[in-house]
């Protein structure tokens, strides 16, 4: 159906995945080192579907990746399509927390 379907499926098929211990960051994705996982996970679905993009495993060079590469949408004229990586800032920490996958 096409690489951002796919994309989507391959994050799909990873609902139930849980760290282990609980609240420990740790899992699959990112080696059970304890950081967060989330830009591991987007990376870790790229790798598996060979899409070559921007490594999201820390959330700014994330950010500045895409930008760098025109591949960036500003969330106020935003029109999150599936596959799209979704980059979230919430109050009081890094300039963007965290990492997701539009489905």
């Amino acid at each position: 159906m096409g690489q951002r379907y796919d994309f989507c499926q391959a994050a799909v098929e990873e609902i139930g995945t849980k760290e282990n211990p609980a609240n420990s960051n740790k899992v699959k994705y990112n080696n059970n080192n304890g950081q967060f996982w989330c830009g591991y996970f987007v990376d870790w679905v790229a790798k598996k579907l060979k899409v070559s993009m921007p490594s999201c495993v820390y959330t700014p060079a994330g950010v500045a990746g895409f930008q760098g590469k025109g591949l960036w949408v500003n969330a106020a004229t935003a029109k999150p399509k599936p596959g799209f990586i979704a980059f979230f800032d919430f109050p009081g920490g890094e300039k963007t927390d965290h990492a997701g996958i539009v489905t």
